[in-house]
């Protein structure tokens, strides 16, 4: 039965274990994810700066262009004058000047033709109703991405000329424009972000009006959706950008690695748990079984007799004690050897004689405990202990002579309102009436 227990003590360590590991293992991917996304988050907030200084960098020169068309009062100025220098920005595809809102001067004209003579603030126009802004407003606006009339895509950086009137009034007078490459204008952040830091992200922008964003550019090749954000702004265009590392929050194959280590000590835990339990078992047993007999001794017998009847599996049983008459003559007259032999043979004739649900146990010199159960049918009960009163009853012959021996027997039933020191009590008084009545006999507690 021990050995059924020790497989579960295994089975039962080794859970604890893996539970305990399992815990810890989490523990450690919430404290891994939870570093990881605070170094991702400095990230986002680098990146960030990083994007919107390429863009102001970008946006700085349509102020270059207003100064230009101011300090000319308005009048015809050849975008070239600024235009070589700006343009010496990779990112910036052309400058624009528009009179009245009409596109009259470009820089550089080649590939830009579509463009002279386009009136910003028409239909014609896509990005007309942020021109028109343009037109009332202080300060740059930012359109885009949109596509290009000559192909691409870009974002331009507008800004209104106002030029000083006979009162010295300023007057509207047209626009200036910057037209950036996209993604080419914020490639630098995003490639470093992408290729070097190994980040995916997408970068959104809101809509016009609404709290809806819509993704303008992305780099991804992971399939991680746990993505982090953070919102910011650049001019008049609200932006957010998302990033996930491209292996995920957490090192997936160190975490495997710890699994398969945890799982191995988890294992040796409860192995070990085993063979302590093992060991554990053999002293307990050694402690409770009578080393001459092989049966349970007084504690171990005690210890089992309580536990069935603690149990409630049986209605009812048998609480026997049973002592060798006439054994003292067998240590006297045969010697102490022959005596140990007929107690090992006593021993052996009762475990043959019971079933494997009672319990045998030596009390000490020639005195035996039984206990057999029964659930409702005790009528057994009397041809078994007959059938041991009458093998006990045995002549042993040794060199010195022969001593006949036998048994007296006292027997007391259980019930739920007796406890083991009472049955104990009850069989003792019926063996010793048996003795007191001629010994080889069975008698019944009444």
């Amino acid at each position: 039965m021990w050995k059924s227990k020790r497989t579960k003590v295994i089975l039962i360590s080794t859970f604890i274990a893996m539970v305990i590991s399992t815990l810890y293992i989490l523990s450690l991917i919430s404290d891994e994810v939870e570093l990881c996304k605070l170094e991702a988050t400095s990230v986002l907030d680098n990146q960030i700066a990083s994007i919107k200084n390429e863009f102001m960098v970008n946006i700085n020169s349509v102020y270059e262009l207003r100064a230009l068309i101011f300090g000319a009062n308005g009048k015809y100025v050849d975008p070239q004058i600024i235009g070589e220098r700006i343009l010496k920005n990779p990112n910036i595809r052309n400058i624009l000047y528009a009179p009245d809102s009409v596109v009259s001067n470009v820089y550089p004209l080649e590939n830009n033709e579509s463009i002279i003579g386009l009136n910003l603030l028409s239909p014609e126009n896509q990005s007309c109703d942020d021109a028109k802004l343009a037109v009332v407003s202080e300060d740059v606006i930012l359109t885009g991405p949109y596509d290009l009339k000559q192909g691409g895509k870009a974002f331009s950086a507008r800004l209104a000329v106002k030029i000083p009137d006979d009162k010295s009034e300023l007057k509207y007078n047209g626009l200036v424009s910057v037209t950036m490459n996209f993604p080419d204008v914020i490639c630098q952040s995003t490639n470093n972000l992408h290729d070097n830091l190994k980040y995916d992200f997408f970068l959104e922008k809101r809509l016009p009006d609404s709290e809806d964003y819509i993704e303008i550019y992305s780099g991804r090749v992971s399939e991680y959706d746990d993505f982090i954000s953070s919102d910011f702004s650049i001019s008049n265009i609200n932006f957010r950008l998302s990033i996930v590392p491209q292996h995920g929050w957490y090192n997936k194959s160190g975490i495997t690695l710890k699994i398969l280590a945890f799982t191995v000590v988890s294992m040796a835990v409860g192995i070990i748990m085993g063979f302590i339990f093992t060991a554990r078992q053999n002293l307990i047993e050694k402690s409770r079984t009578d080393a001459l007999t092989g049966l349970y001794n007084r504690a171990g017998g005690t210890n089992a007799i309580t536990s069935i009847i603690k149990s409630n599996l049986y209605k009812g049983g048998a609480f026997v004690i049973m002592d060798l008459d006439n054994f003292k003559s067998v240590n006297d007259v045969l010697g102490h050897q022959m005596g140990d032999e007929v107690l090992a043979t006593t021993a052996a004739i009762l475990k043959n004689s019971v079933r494997d649900t009672d319990i045998v146990a030596r009390l000490g010199g020639d005195e035996f405990m039984l206990y057999l159960p029964f659930e409702s049918n005790s009528s057994f009960l009397k041809e078994k202990l007959e059938d041991i009163r009458i093998k006990m009853n045995r002549d042993i012959k040794g060199v010195e002579g022969i001593v006949t021996i036998s048994s007296s027997i006292g027997v007391t039933f259980y019930n739920k309102n007796k406890s083991f020191d009472a049955l104990y009590k009850e069989a003792d008084e019926a063996l010793y009436k048996s003795k007191e009545n001629g010994r080889n006999q069975i008698t019944v507690y009444t």
